[in-house]
């Protein structure tokens, strides 16, 4: 898949041990390979009653990433293996711009571990 260089590289360096490579797939789209900082957001579920985590991707704005897009995403070698949690196929939610547009989140949902 093809790399897409952004600005913000630096900050979602492999290196820091703390990012994930993801791969987005779309229909009829080349396959497109970057980094992202994985996190989890809370979310109100049945009438807010109960909290469920959500989980989220941050990365540098660059690869096309639309809701209904698929990611995969893998765990960096020598990367905190606390990270492993966030290993699958996710299918996106939804995508906003962050940081002065500089940086997007997307909401993921878990399709295959």
């Amino acid at each position: 898949p093809a790399t897409m260089p952004t600005p913000l590289d630096t900050f979602f360096d492999p290196a820091d041990g703390l990012v994930v490579l993801c791969v987005r797939s779309r229909p009829l789209a080349d396959d497109v390979s970057f980094h992202a900082i994985p996190g989890q957001a809370d979310q109100d579920v049945l009438s807010g009653h109960a909290r469920a985590p959500l989980r989220t991707i941050a990365y540098a704005v660059g690869p096309d990433v639309k809701a209904d897009d698929g990611l995969t995403i893998s765990v960096i070698v020598g990367s905190d293996p606390g990270l492993s949690i966030y290993a699958g196929t996710y299918a996106v939610r939804e995508v906003e711009h962050v940081n002065d547009g500089q940086e997007a989140r997307a909401t993921i949902r878990l399709t295959a571990p």
